[in-house]
């Protein structure tokens, strides 16, 4: 059963797995480049203090860092945030980002009390596409060669999830 918890700064060393993981940073809107353990430990300490992005680590029940799920861009006052999330390669397909993922739009609702996730994902992301449809994430649009990723133009799929009715702010 994966939780989630502060990232730490012991969790840095694990978090450049991913990083510097070709296979998984190839799925992300952001040109690739090597990173450094200083870089993953700046990112660790400065998510302590950012009020407009909300940062968790994944864990398993030993505490082992096994990814970061993300709130960004909180917005209070529309009561909506932006989602994402990574996952340690060796963790892929055990369950772990769906629960994880519950995990987090549970509190984006009850903790925080947001209406509305949404996110952005590369068109030739497949699999993390399905994950976001098996957790109740919709698709609202397309946009075309909207990012240029290594000297190539990418579609991004926009996907947002309504945790509220309507009537009920």
């Amino acid at each position: 059963m994966s939780k989630l918890r502060k990232l730490l700064k012991e969790d840095a060393e694990s978090m450049l797995e991913w990083l510097n993981d070709s296979n998984v940073m190839q799925q992300f809107r952001f040109n690739s480049k090597q990173y450094t353990l200083e870089d993953a430990e700046k990112f660790i300490l400065n998510s302590w203090n950012d009020i407009k992005n909300l940062h968790f680590a994944i864990s398993d029940e030993s505490n082992q860092y096994i990814g970061t799920i993300s709130l960004k861009n909180l917005d209070y006052e529309n009561k909506h945030a932006e989602y994402a999330i990574v996952i340690r390669r060796q963790f892929w397909s055990k369950g772990i980002a769906t629960q994880a993922s519950n995990l987090i739009l549970e509190y984006a609702k009850n903790n925080l009390g947001l209406n509305k996730i949404y996110l952005n994902v590369l068109e030739s992301n497949t699999k993390s596409i399905h994950l976001y449809e098996k957790i109740g994430f919709v698709k609202k649009g397309l946009y075309e060669e909207h990012l240029l990723v290594n000297g190539i133009y990418k579609n991004l799929f926009y996907y947002e999830i309504l945790l509220r009715g309507k009537n009920e702010l």
